[in-house]
């Protein structure tokens, strides 16, 4: 699956420069997947659906996400990733 891979890495690299180091986040692999379906404004259960997880991992991946990145919203996190400023939400 070297598509699925180069994915993973494309995601991990935007997630890294769309964090400023003020906040020290450091993305696992599936955050940084998971925060980049959330900035496209997938559901929950949509994310779980396309990462073959259970709703509830993704759950607790977006609370991480939004928790290291500083943020209150989904939204933020789509804002964040596209490089836009604004926190909290």
């Amino acid at each position: 699956m070297p598509h699925r891979r180069a994915f993973a890495e494309e995601v991990a690299a935007r997630a890294r420069r769309a964090d400023p180091s003020e906040h020290g986040a450091s993305f696992t692999r599936r955050e940084a997947e998971v925060a980049e379906l959330v900035g496209e404004g997938l559901s929950n259960k949509l994310i779980a659906v396309r990462l073959g997880i259970s709703t509830r991992t993704v759950e607790e991946h977006v609370s991480n996400v939004l928790r290291k990145l500083g943020v209150a919203s989904r939204a933020a996190v789509g804002r964040r990733l596209s490089g836009e400023s604004g926190r909290g939400g």
